[in-house]
């Protein structure tokens, strides 16, 4: 859904006027960045636009102003004076705490000593005590925004729609604006269209069967104050049509407790009405990888995790949308939601808002000390660096913990290594990649499928969306997901098919790969640029087809250069002629003409790879220089040239970045497609057998996958159901994600 193009105020409810984006203390000289399916993207901490952890750490805005330095100073006098940092830090790394390893006295001091400094800088407004059912000290962390220049500082407590006060799921009040924090959003979900008013709906049979412990779950939540149980009558006399009963959901979480879902979806159409206008972006693998580069050459990195409680239950909702957040267990009672609600599209921008905060209050006293704090919903990870790594990591807990953040501690693991958000980063040796349980559950999956020999389309929909977030840590398996792209999308999701050889193979391969532990890569240096190492060219005119390349080297002289020329036929590659003329599949022999460029010229005196060594090549097809760097396409035959491309990087341990230019400057590779070796040493040709070099995918790949491309081309597709395909098809009803949760 497109841009609904309403104008955006530059003032917020109260008629205050909005920071625009650049407000506030952020960073100077260029943003970190990251790379993604080829494309430069701003790198994302999880704090917002104007987050100081999206610069270098020597780059960063803050300044070390008497406010934030004594708020540093005292906090650091609490911490020392009291516990063992490393012996603290170390265990909750072990896991070892089950609670909050900062005994109640130690964080009431340093909540006193915070509120000392910001009264004596101003404050009037902080407070010891939380608001009325909530954990946070809002006020207190509002000042403490407001001092440190953040733009962001007034949602917290002074504003009329704020986390103290209650704000909108976006129904009886417009979603906020906040361009100094997010970008604006211009895309939303599709809904379908449901053509009776939104009424109430019954709960879900797995909800029906526990009635009891959900509401002994329930009873807790109104402790914590996030519900209440009232009166139904009480209810609809206060709330009238903005009453709207949902329905429930209840996912056994092998504890004796229960994942409550309520959805505010069907019947109730709250999710529907909700237009979000700002954009948050998380962090991932491409942050990961990032610190892990800027990490080379300050010192042993050490990291922690931890995820926050309850997260999306922490922003209080305004009462008067209390009603559009109902769910009943028994007759005449309901229960109101009273803050975010897991199902409820809102609750996980409002989070994003208010974590986005803390972490920026975190961020203003740690200066330009050698730290990053990324946020991924309510998962943290800190990584440091240095002498004062272990203090700078404990302090920014120590501080959270402060301001009233709530913790899960028994989830908090770190040290060398790093198991975040599902993937897996070894800190001092460089390397990011797939977790060990996500590759578990990955491996189980494949096996599965491969046993039953089928799979129903909407799971595997399902599944290819945790393969792609899987891999974004391991892309150079990525190219083997296009196939089945190309096959997921060409079939009914209700439907349950055999699998096509082609599909069986890759998953084999991915199967193959993870469980001999090709699951992460090293992270490199991150260099901007990279000595070109090859050039390459073919040629394809009716019959005559032919591809070259040659070594540049040290002084990329042709008569030094090993360099390659071979003739493609019909004998040692059918599968070019298969399409008609060879000139259809031009970029595919383009492609191959670069893969041979990599198998001719490995290092020369080298026996075999160590860690990492990034290439640079060089060829004429545009098109090819963006599929490399996306390490993804759905177009066969280059997918499977790609495939073969992406299995030789890893098994060398290379990485290969594509350069583009034009064919007037790319004349000697020219020469050596169109067979003309003038120039070129004939002593130091290379030659590669197309046809039999031992590859490693593509024989089988150029095999399955044509007749795989050609049922997708026709549309011939197999759409009837098996009785296995109707068993399946039944259990489908129940969301994939429900049930088969991703450990």
């Amino acid at each position: 859904m497109a841009d609904d193009g309403e104008p955006d105020s530059d003032f917020d409810e109260d008629g205050v006027w909005k920071p625009p984006f650049g407000s506030g203390n952020m960073g100077y000289g260029r943003q970190l960045a990251i790379k993604v399916q080829g494309r430069e993207k701003p790198f994302e901490d999880g704090a917002g636009l104007c987050s100081p952890g999206r610069w270098p750490p020597e780059r960063r805005g803050f300044e070390e102003s008497g406010f934030t330095w004594e708020v540093r100073a005292e906090l650091m006098k609490v911490l020392a004076g009291a516990i063992e940092i490393k012996r603290v830090l170390f265990g909750l790394a072990c896991g070892h705490y089950k609670s909050s390893p900062f005994p109640e006295e130690v964080v009431r001091q340093g909540r006193l000593r915070w509120l000392h400094v910001l009264e004596e800088y101003g404050s009037e407004l902080a407070c010891l005590e939380p608001p009325a059912r909530q954990p946070l000290l809002l006020q207190a962390i509002e000042e403490h925004l407001r001092l440190a220049g953040d733009p962001d500082h007034r949602v917290f407590h002074s504003s009329s729609v704020s986390f103290s006060k209650g704000v909108t799921i976006g129904i009886k009040g417009r979603m906020p604006r906040v361009p100094a924090v997010f970008e604006r959003r211009t895309r939303w979900r599709r809904y379908e269209a449901q053509e009776e008013a939104p009424h109430d709906k019954e709960n879900y049979s797995s909800a029906r069967c526990q009635t009891a412990q959900i509401e002994a779950q329930f009873r807790e939540e109104a402790e914590l104050g996030a519900m209440r149980e009232v009166e139904e009558v009480a209810a609809r006399a206060e709330y009238g049509e903005d009453l709207l009963v949902a329905a429930i959901g209840a996912i056994d979480k092998g504890d004796t407790t229960f994942r409550v879902i309520h959805d505010g979806t069907h019947d109730v159409v709250v999710n529907p009405r909700i237009r979000a206008r700002d954009q948050h972006r998380y962090p991932g693998a491409g942050e990961l990888r990032r610190v892990n580069q800027l990490s080379a050459g300050h010192g042993v990195a050490f990291g922690l995790v931890g995820d926050v409680s309850r997260a999306h239950r922490l922003p209080r909702v305004m009462r008067k949308e209390w009603g559009l957040q109902a769910c009943q267990l028994r007759p005449g009672k309901l229960w109101l939601n009273e803050v975010g609600t897991f199902g409820v599209g809102s609750a996980g921008y409002h989070w994003a808002r208010e974590a986005a905060g803390l972490s920026r209050a975190v961020w203003s006293v740690m200066f330009r000390e050698w730290l990053f704090q990324l946020l991924y919903s309510d998962d943290y990870a800190w990584i440091a660096c240095g002498d004062a790594a272990h203090e700078n990591i404990l302090l920014a807990v120590f501080f959270l913990v402060v301001m009233g953040v709530p913790f899960a501690w028994k989830k908090f693991r770190g040290g060398l290594t790093l198991d975040w958000i599902g993937y897996w980063s070894d800190l001092n040796l460089r390397l990011v990649g797939i977790s060990a349980p996500r590759a578990a559950w990955l491996i189980r999956w494949a096996d599965r499928i491969l046993t039953e020999g089928a799979v129903h389309m909407g799971d595997f929909a399902s599944v290819l969306g945790r393969w792609g977030f899987a891999l974004n840590a391991v892309d150079l398996l990525k190219p083997f997901l296009g196939p089945l792209y190309a096959w997921a999308s060409a079939v009914p999701r209700h439907a349950v098919l055999p699998l096509p050889a082609m599909v069986r193979l890759i998953v084999l391969f991915l199967k193959r790969m993870l469980k001999e532990g090709y699951r992460s890569l090293p992270c490199g240096n991150g260099a901007d640029w990279t000595r070109e190492s090859f050039r390459a060219d073919a040629k394809a005119e009716g019959e005559d087809v032919c591809i070259g390349g040659w070594e540049l080297g040290p002084d990329s002289d042709p008569a030094k250069a090993r360099w390659f020329s071979e003739t493609l036929t019909r004998f040692n590659a059918p599968w070019v002629f298969e399409s008609g003329e060879p000139f259809r599949v031009i970029a595919a022999l383009e492609l191959l003409a670069t893969l041979c460029c990599l198998v001719a010229f490995p290092p020369e005196g080298e026996e075999g790879m160590v860690g990492s060594l990034t290439i640079s090549g060089t060829t004429d097809n545009l098109g090819n220089k963006s599929v490399v760097a996306r390490l993804l396409t759905t177009k066969f035959p280059l997918v499977a040239v790609l495939m073969e491309l992406a299995a030789q990087l890893m098994h060398r341990g290379q990485v290969l970045e594509l350069n583009w230019a034009p064919r007037l400057q790319n004349l000697e590779a020219d020469a050596l497609s169109n067979s003309d070796f003038r120039g070129f040493n004939a002593a130091r040709r290379v030659r590669v057998n197309v046809g039999s070099h031992p590859w490693i995918v593509l024989p089988d790949m150029l095999a399955s996958g044509r007749a795989l491309y050609e049922k997708i081309r026709e549309g011939k597709v197999e759409r009837s159901l098996s009785d296995l395909g109707r068993t399946a098809a039944k259990k489908a009803k129940v969301p994939f994600k429900d049930r088969e949760p991703w450990s």
